[in-house]
């Protein structure tokens, strides 16, 4: 797995460090080892409590773009992307 990568990824939701360690039930220095690889495989309970609050943050992204409060797919920020159509009145 790619832990400094996910790390990063939590941190461009706004995270630091010490939030993702008080989500997580881990200590700061614990995200700091993995980050730097100083640590390369966590513990299960770590591994999927990482893995799980990256999950929540990109559906809630998704959500927030798909209700129109971003301009485009988080996962494609960034990107050239075409116009998305507007919405026709009296549509849900």
């Amino acid at each position: 797995m790619q832990w400094p990568f996910i790390i990063a990824q939590l941190k461009s939701c706004g995270l630091n460090q010490t939030q993702i360690a008080q989500l997580c039930d881990c200590s700061q220095p614990a995200i700091s080892d993995l980050e730097t690889g100083r640590t390369v495989n966590p513990n299960y309970a770590l591994g999927a409590a990482l893995l799980g609050l990256l999950a929540v943050l990109q559906l809630q992204e998704n959500e927030r773009w798909a209700h129109g409060a971003l301009l485009c797919p988080p996962a494609l920020e960034g990107a050239t992307l075409p116009a998305r159509p507007a919405k026709a009145v009296g549509s849900a």
